[in-house]
């Protein structure tokens, strides 16, 4: 909800921890599976939400389970799914990173698959300057998530964008219209959103019909 005021985020809803400790229970499920109709899509995320994930002692970082491109039109598979983001936070790896404080949220999402995605990382130094690195690729994210591709890489000085010049450039100049104004878009959008976080910012997004979707942020 904090991204939404400053970007566009995927259509979705929150199955709190304390709903997944009653997910077995028909009321429950069948509020979830409303909210699932609600969505109207084809394809869904199903993240994981830890009170602990991102704070200031960890990330955990791939420990707790998420799906991607989850069949919308079958409701059993996506509580399973959920009830399997939820048991993720008490497995021997989450466990040997030194266990997780809190409990465990299940976001769905819609899925939307990408044009072209990627990561921004917001603070970049180099020759005294501060660069954003933007890593992107053709297709959904987590193609580059999973180590599958090799993405392209371009920085962008950020004090152009802050400045708000409409004359600056990436570098490697690789990118051409119309990815050029969509990514003008996106770079103002990740200096917006490391202001808002008050610090430097991983920024997971993607682009579908020329419109910019904010995944996550994650501070760094």
């Amino acid at each position: 909800m904090k991204i939404n005021k400053t970007a566009r985020i995927a259509e979705g809803f929150v199955i709190t921890s304390h709903a997944m400790r009653r997910i077995d229970d028909e009321q429950v499920q069948v509020a979830v599976l409303n909210k699932l109709a609600s969505l109207k899509c084809d394809r869904v995320v199903v993240r994981s939400s830890h009170a602990s994930e991102d704070s200031s002692t960890g990330s955990y970082a791939g420990l707790f389970e998420s799906y991607v491109n989850v069949d919308a039109g079958d409701p059993c598979k996506v509580i399973e799914l959920a009830k399997s983001v939820y048991a993720s936070q008490r497995t021997d790896s989450v466990n040997r990173y030194g266990g997780a404080e809190g409990d465990m949220s299940v976001v769905v999402q819609e899925m939307i698959s990408a044009d072209i995605s990627g990561v921004v990382l917001t603070s970049n130094a180099f020759d005294g300057y501060d660069y954003l690195l933007l890593e992107y690729m053709a297709g959904d994210l987590y193609h580059l998530m999973q180590g599958d591709v090799t993405p392209l890489i371009s920085y962008i000085k950020k004090v152009d964008v802050i400045d708000g010049k409409d004359n600056y450039r990436a570098y490697p100049a690789i990118i051409t219209e119309p990815l050029a104004r969509l990514f003008k878009s996106l770079a103002k959008t990740a200096v917006d959103l490391e202001r808002q976080f008050f610090r430097k910012v991983q920024i997971e997004w993607g682009i579908k019909d020329e419109e910019l979707y904010i995944f996550q942020v994650r501070p760094y």
